[in-house]
């Protein structure tokens, strides 16, 4: 998977990371603060309607390490996909 770092998308929005090949965002996310879960929640469908999946990894959790995030990647391609990892993904 190829990603590009820092992109705008829906005009407004920064993606901390998008492949755009499989139409993936990858947020990085502080604790979250109030207010910003709605904020969050809003930018996510308008990315889900432009025909994005979001993927929000909150900075400093165990979801963050290098193995979690490889899991966080693969399994939600794995259940739409109905497959097992592939190389080619």
């Amino acid at each position: 998977m190829k990603f590009r770092k820092q992109v705008v998308l829906g005009g407004r929005y920064i993606a901390d990371l998008v492949a755009p090949a499989k139409r993936l965002v990858v947020k990085v996310d502080g604790a979250p603060m109030p207010g910003c879960v709605q904020a969050d929640a809003r930018k996510d469908r308008v990315l889900q309607r432009l025909g994005y999946r979001v993927l929000r990894l909150e900075r400093g959790s165990s979801s963050s390490s290098p193995s979690s995030c490889s899991l966080a990647f693969v399994e939600p391609w794995q259940k739409a996909r109905g497959t097992q990892s592939s190389s080619d993904d």
